[in-house]
């Protein structure tokens, strides 16, 4: 059996530039669910400043974000 905590993809499955639907995949929830919470300022990582309208974020800032805050790869 999975541990619902642990995230829905391993970090070396990803690029080092995560895009909102790597993002959603890695918190098993919808690139709404996303932007959602992004608007509400409650999403737990920053978003890298844009080059165009695509939202995007650094591998390495959610690597940090889990091994602080016990999310498990």
């Amino acid at each position: 059996m999975s541990d619902p905590s642990a995230p829905a993809v391993s970090h070396r499955d990803l690029p080092e530039v995560l895009f909102i639907d790597d993002v959603a995949k890695l918190f098993r929830c919808s690139p709404s669910t996303i932007r959602r919470r992004l608007r509400g300022g409650v999403f737990p990582v920053a978003p890298l400043p844009g080059i165009d309208k695509r939202l995007r974020w650094s591998r390495r800032a959610f690597d940090h974000w889990f091994r602080r805050f016990g999310g498990r790869r």
